[in-house]
Parts: structure tokens; C-alpha cells; sequence
């Protein structure tokens, strides 16, 4: 039995809407499946693992220091400002 919604009888209409979306994030999943993305570029966990080894003393040539933290973060940071921007066009 097919039900005819009248106007305004929103109690009747057990269908969802149909609107689409196309965007690859939501709020809540936006930083987890960013970063997951970010650092599955071999340029970006190449020096990820830089900043680690930078940061034992024995081997490092900075004294101890992360000094290629300060160029990753702003990469990834730059990267992931211009992901959530296309993301948000699409929406």
C-alpha cells in the first residue's frame, strides 16, 4: 500500500531525502583521514622519519632538535588547507 504525502503531513514520508554528496570528509573524520592520506605520500613520511632520527642525539646533527618538524607541519598543514577547501566546493 503506497502512502500519498499532503502537504505539510511530514509524519507520513518514511523516506530519506535524495540529496547526494560528494565530498570526501565529514567534520568528524576530516583530521584522522587527512592525515592517513598525508602520510601515505612516501615524500611525507621520508621526512617524518627524518624529524624522529633528528631527534636522538647520537646521530643527529642538530643537537637533539627536530629541525625538519618546523617544513613537514607546514606542508601538511598547507596540504590539508587546500584538501578541506576543495572538499568544501564539492559540498
Amino acid at each position: 500500500m503506497r502512502r500519498i504525502v499532503i502537504q505539510g503531513d511530514k509524519k507520513a514520508n518514511k523516506f530519506s531525502d535524495n540529496k547526494i554528496r560528494t565530498t570526501k570528509y565529514t567534520w568528524y573524520n576530516f583530521i584522522c583521514k587527512n592525515l592517513m592520506i598525508q602520510f601515505s605520500k612516501a615524500p611525507n613520511v621520508y621526512f617524518l622519519i627524518i624529524t624522529f632520527m633528528q631527534m636522538i642525539e647520537e646521530i643527529s646533527i642538530s643537537g637533539g632538535k627536530p629541525a625538519m618538524a618546523v617544513p613537514l607541519v607546514f606542508i601538511v598543514l598547507l596540504s590539508m588547507m587546500k584538501d578541506l577547501f576543495e572538499d568544501y566546493k564539492k559540498g
